[in-house]
């Protein structure tokens, strides 16, 4: 069907075939062609003839197919747009279903919302009353203190006026009865007398300290005694000390920390104020004692190396026992050239004789000489005599008065000084060295009412120089020890400089005895404080030691609300103060300083140190100013908001709850944004992971559940069930059991498991789940078992690698430091062979860095010791105090059990407990094969069977009526049936170790 043509033939043909004019073809020459009539048609078509049927064949072919095609494109097309109108209808009604159920759903959360507004306003009004009463009680614990004290000074005092009291009931008793006896007289010389005498006879009440005494007696009919006057000179106040013994104390432990902040380069001194500071002088004894043991040298050399000065001198006084520490300020006293007689009068006449007779053997001790001896050489006259009465330790110890002694004891003062010309010192000497204190303050006392004048100025115009200055500090001590001591303080402290000396002697002498008290009185005798006094004249090092030996100085909301704004009004020294209080302060204690701040400055103190401070300092002291639950609530927003999730903060977060902490999280969080977090939470997150926290938001856990060995196998069992034993993983099981258990019964759930399945619950939850779910999963199981060790892992995650994520260390720090962050410090060094302050100072810096080293010292001194065994650990050491394991559920398909030897933990916990259930298997399996009758069963018939010990024997348990007698061979597999119903049959295991 095709034509060709040339318009123009091919040159080749043009020059060798020429058409003749008959339309021939011709040759060159003009001659006929022999090919004419081959050229007579056109010579394509009838090359393309062949060609023709093939090239039609193919066209037609193709033709078919891209109609084939076409008509298979507009069937799918068609296709298409009937599912696209299906789908929009399925839209249309999804969409019409979803906002009817919004609009129903809405109006039941308008109800609800209504009737929890109240509830939510009553509990904060609540949480306010119950932070007010915690401060409330803190106060009156400080009051409560105070009046104890106030207390025994009152009683002190009133005893003092019951002697008075008491002369004067004897001179009424008197008049009584000179009254009767001049009426009696009357009659004598016959005066006429009225028929009715009047009776001119009264009674006297005298008051006393409580209520009142009876009506003193006509001594014509007896008379009762008043009280006995003394007891004014034995009743003596408590005395109350600084320093208290530390309740988590562990010498190793301190010994530890000592050694790291001395080993190496440089000195961490605040290690070493913390850890000396607040122990007792026992408790001191037994850290020099470890530190000797653990790292073969001395503390004390070690302390006089890495430091100087008077915080070295004040190390070593603290480390000393305390008669050697005396011994040490009388040797330094009496050596060299002159004599300090002013420590060498504190130290000899401020001692009880039990004290002195341990500084003299100390003193012998520590320097091969006689204390007695030195004396005698540094020493001269009656100031000589004077201290070597006092160290022959003759005085009395007893707290009894015998006020005639008293009276006479007194007397013979007066005689020996005032009554004649000069002074008999052997008087003075043999009376003021002997006499127990309570005598000495009723010869004081005495003394004055028998003379009109105090024994202490008389002393003072009688004798001289240091004998006159001996004399008086026995008085002084005799009358009121703190008195005296606050004096010696005022002195050390008084005018330009400081003697240091005199200030570390009296404040290590005296810290565990009564510096309580020498505190109450230099503020009643100087009117200021002696901690304020010891700030202003003390600096550095040497004074935060000098103030841990106050012990806990009782919180004053309003004295840190003072310093605080101190610092704030001036640039520098911020970041110290805030730090150094913030740091030392328990959240309750941190609200007080916030309110005392608004109260004495009308300024906000949030506000004031954000406009002081920068940088991830002032998000860390913002995080410590806010109530914890106001905080992590933020926190929980924080990890939500904007694009992406923090997913790992937010599992942690809602993850390690409690179920009363995540009904107060819940509430706090609605209370602070205005809408419910499980909303916010849903609302970015997807599948099995939302719905897992949304669970555990709004469905509490049972922490009222308490610990059931039982009830945890069965839900371990259904676990596996769930897991492990089936196709694809049940993920509502896990969700209901990780949601609703309290965190106790969870530790014994994960144990179970273990044991039941011979394969750790994470191993199976990381096989059986994944992404977030997998992850949330396995932070409840770690928190469970070990949450130190789980939040030393979140720690070291925010630091390792480039860069640090500051916010969620802060959260960390923030949320454990007041309940187990010394125990995750030491679960890190655990883990990474490090501890957790050379990774802080490594990834932080300035004085953020500083802030964070604060908090862990303070966690250090407050938290609890961490448990010697983990949760996990506690939990195994329960199930095996059964006497036996609790069997397995009822239909339970569970895998063949083990023994449990692989289960490292277990071995390290029960080892000893093992070995001697093994000997007992032993000695009961030899026993069974080498006795005559072997081990016997009873069936309920009365049937006795021997089993010998064998394994694989066949024993034959008699059948029941109907039933033939069957006989088991060999071990059955597992969950094999007893046999059929007429039968008795059983599968019996004989082995070597099977108790019956």
């Amino acid at each position: 069907g095709f034509e060709f043509e040339f318009e123009t033939p091919p040159t080749w043909m043009a020059a060798r075939v020429q058409p003749s004019p008959e339309g021939s073809i011709q040759g060159p020459n003009g001659s006929p062609s022999k090919v004419s009539e081959a050229f007579a048609a056109p010579p394509m078509a009838s090359l393309m003839e062949p060609l023709a049927p093939s090239m039609d064949k193919a066209l037609s072919e193709r033709y078919e197919m891209l109609a084939g095609q076409i008509g298979d494109q507009h069937t799918t097309l068609q296709r298409l747009m009937e599912s696209q109108r299906t789908i929009e209808d399925q839209q249309s009604k999804a969409l019409a279903d979803d906002r009817k159920a919004m609009q129903e759903r809405f109006g039941l959360l308008e109800k609800k919302l209504e009737e929890q507004v109240g509830l939510v306003a009553a509990v904060q009004q609540q949480q306010n009353h119950i932070i007010k009463l915690i401060n409330i009680q803190d106060k009156l614990s400080e009051q409560d203190r105070q009046l104890r004290m106030f207390f025994d000074y009152q009683q002190n005092f009133l005893a003092t006026l019951q002697s008075p009291m008491a002369v004067q009931a004897d001179v009424f008793h008197t008049l009584q009865a000179n009254q009767a006896r001049m009426l009696a007289s009357l009659g004598g010389i016959n005066l006429p007398l009225p028929a009715q005498l009047p009776d001119f006879s009264m009674s006297y009440a005298i008051p006393a300290a409580l209520g009142e005494l009876p009506p003193a007696p006509d001594r014509r009919r007896g008379a009762v005694a008043p009280p006995d006057p003394a007891t004014k000179y034995t009743n003596v106040p408590a005395l109350l000390g600084g320093l208290k013994p530390f309740q988590y104390f562990d010498a190793d432990e301190d010994a530890k920390h000592l050694r790291k902040a001395m080993k190496g380069l440089g000195t961490d001194e605040r290690t070493l104020v913390t850890v000396i500071g607040q122990r007792t002088n026992a408790q001191r004894q037994q850290i020099a004692q470890a530190y000797k043991t653990n790292y073969k040298r001395d503390l004390i050399p070690d302390l006089k190396s890495e430091t100087s000065g008077n915080f070295a001198q004040l190390l070593v006084s603290l480390m000393q026992l305390p008669a050697v520490f005396d011994a040490h300020c009388l040797f330094n006293a009496i050596r060299g050239l002159g004599t300090n007689d002013n420590a060498l009068i504190d130290v000899l006449c401020s001692r009880t004789p039990a004290q002195l007779r341990a500084i003299k053997q100390a003193y012998k001790e520590e320097f091969q000489r006689e204390l007695e001896g030195d004396v005698i050489g540094d020493t001269s006259g009656d100031y000589q005599n004077l201290l070597i009465a006092l160290l022959r330790c003759n005085r009395d110890e007893s707290n009894t008065v015998d006020l005639l002694r008293a009276k006479e004891d007194a007397t013979s003062l007066y005689n020996a000084g005032e009554a004649r010309a000069g002074t008999n010192e052997q008087v003075f000497i043999q009376i003021l060295a002997n006499r127990n204190y309570a005598h000495l303050r009723a010869v004081c006392d005495l003394y004055t009412k028998l003379e009109d004048y105090d024994l202490e100025k008389s002393i003072a115009r009688e004798t001289s120089f240091n004998f006159r200055k001996c004399l008086i500090t026995i008085i002084k001590v005799a009358r009121s020890p703190p008195r005296y001591h606050a004096e010696q303080l005022h002195a050390a402290m008084y005018g330009v400089g400081t003697n240091n000396t005199a200030l570390i002697r009296t404040l290590v002498s005296r810290s565990e005895i009564d510096l309580k008290d020498i505190e109450v009185a230099y503020k009643a005798e100087f009117k200021q404080g002696l901690v304020q006094k010891i700030r202003s004249e003390t600096g550095g090092d040497f004074r935060s030691l000098l103030l841990e030996l106050f012990g806990d100085e009782g919180f004053n909301a309003e004295l840190d609300a003072k310093h605080l704004r101190q610092a704030l009004k001036s640039w520098r020294g911020v970041e110290d103060a805030v730090s150094r209080i913030l740091s030392s302060r328990t959240n309750l204690q941190r609200g007080s300083i916030a309110e005392a701040y608004t109260a004495l400055y009308k300024r906000d103190l949030v506000k004031d140190i954000e406009e002081k401070t920068s940088g991830d300092f002032r998000d860390l002291a913002l995080a410590l100013l806010q109530p914890l639950d106001e905080y992590l609530a933020r926190e929980v927003l924080r990890t939500i908001k904007g694009l992406g999730t923090d997913d790992n903060s937010l599992i942690e977060i809602l993850c390690t709850r409690s179920g009363i902490q995540m009904r107060t999280l819940r509430q706090t969080y609605s209370t602070i944004h205005g809408r419910e977090m499980a909303a916010d939470v849903r609302g970015d997150t997807s599948g099995d992971y939302q719905k897992l926290l949304h669970t555990l938001i709004n469905y509490e856990r049972d922490d009222a559940e308490k610990v059931d060995v039982k009830a945890a196998l069965e839900v371990a069992a259904r676990l596996y069930r769930a897991g492990e034993d089936r196709a694809g993983t049940d993920t509502a099981v896990f969700i209901e059991v990780f949601s609703k258990h309290s965190l106790p019964q969870l530790a014994v759930i994960c144990e179970q498991y273990t044991k039941l399945c011979d394969y750790d619950i994470e191993k199976s939850i990381s096989r059986e789940t994944t992404y977030n779910f997998r992850r949330a999963l396995l932070a409840i199981v770690s928190a469970v078992r070990d949450p130190a060790t789980y939040y030393a892992r979140r720690l070291h995650a925010t630091m390792e690698g480039v860069g640090t994520q500051d916010k969620n260390l802060i959260r960390i720090i923030v949320e454990r430091s007041e309940t187990d962050l010394r125990s995750i410090n030491e679960a890190f060094f655990k883990t990474y062979k490090k501890t957790l302050e050379t990774m802080i100072r490594g990834d932080t810096s300035g004085g953020y860095r500083k802030f964070i080293l604060r908090i862990l010292d303070r966690a250090r001194l407050t938290n609890p010791p961490p448990p010697a065994t983990t949760p996990a650990a506690q939990a195994l050491a329960a199930i095996d105090a059964h006497a036996a394991p609790p069997p397995p559920p009822s239909g339970a398909v569970v895998p063949i059990l083990t023994t449990g030897k692989d289960d490292k933990e277990r071995e390290r916990l029960a080892r000893e407990k093992e070995e001697r259930e093994k000997k007992e298997r032993e000695a009961r399996d030899k026993a069974a094969r080498e006795g005559a009758g072997g081990v016997q069963i009873t069936t309920a018939s009365g049937q006795r069977i021997t089993i010998s010990g064998q394994q694989n024997q066949n024993v034959t348990i008699g059948s029941r009526p109907g039933g033939a007698a069957a006989a088991a061979a060999a071990p059955a597999a597992p969950g094999a049936g007893a046999g059929s119903a007429g039968s008795s049959s059983v599968n019996l295991i004989i082995s070597g170790d099977t108790q019956f």
